[in-house]
């Protein structure tokens, strides 16, 4: 494949990353009805089980998913908080932590 060929597959890949992700996109953590505090207080619990668990490496995100649930978060917000991860590179749970910074766009307010 030729340099012409592979910057057109790769902005075709880029074109098809961004319409599947359009609905979180552009939100803030806020505009999934999650406030920086919670969502900090969820980082730091996966954090927490993947020190003791280890990451499953899946992408069903099962210990980010059992967290969410225990915190009592809507499963559509816990969805669209988790797809939000994805976008910022959060594929699977230790993903999800290692690119909170991206999600939340700053630190957490004391």
């Amino acid at each position: 494949m030729d340099k012409a060929n592979k910057t057109k597959k790769i902005k075709e890949i880029n074109a098809n990353f961004k319409e599947q992700y359009k609905d979180v996109a552009d939100k803030t953590v806020e505009e999934l009805g999650l406030s920086k505090e919670t969502a900090w207080d969820f980082y730091n619990k996966v954090l927490t089980l993947l020190d003791k668990l280890g990451c499953s490496d899946k992408r069903e995100k099962p210990i980010s998913r059992k967290v969410l649930d225990g915190m009592g978060i809507p499963e559509d917000v816990a969805n669209q908080f988790l797809r939000l991860c994805e976008y910022h590179g959060g594929i699977c749970d230790c993903k999800i932590c290692m690119y909170a910074g991206e999600v939340l766009k700053d630190e957490p307010t004391e």
